[in-house]
């Protein structure tokens, strides 16, 4: 019986993680920088990096190294309007142990967010 409540307690916390809920992962949103929900500074803009920092790194890692959560972003070259469809789309079905990935971060980000997101992932190349 404890088996089935860690793996339930597991599995809530990969859906926080994966939904960009607040402060989920071991405060992700602590890591960008003192911005608040969605990596947004004090105006509410939020840095690429901020909005990286909470909304994709914690599936996705810091600089894109990828987890056991989300898929590597530093493998390879990648064309910014993809990388823009990708996340305003999110990306439903994905294979374990990777888990869907919602859209716009946390279903807030403007289309100016999600381009200077997109292009700060494009950066991660090798």
């Amino acid at each position: 019986m404890r088996i089935r409540i860690g793996v339930g307690a597991l599995a809530a916390a990969v859906a926080l993680v994966a939904c960009g809920g607040e402060n989920a992962g071991g405060g992700a949103a602590g890591a960008a920088g003192g911005a608040g929900k969605a990596g947004k500074s004090e105006d509410g803009s939020g840095s690429p990096a901020e909005l990286y920092a909470f909304g994709c790194a914690p599936c996705h890692g810091a600089g894109g190294v990828g987890t056991q959560l989300g898929s590597a972003l530093d493998d390879r070259p990648r064309d910014v309007q993809q990388v823009v469809q990708a996340i305003q789309a999110g990306v439903a079905s994905v294979q374990p142990p990777h888990v869907p990935m919602p859209a716009r971060g946390d279903g807030t980000w403007t289309d100016q967010q999600v381009r200077s997101v997109a292009e700060y992932v494009a950066s991660f190349a090798k």
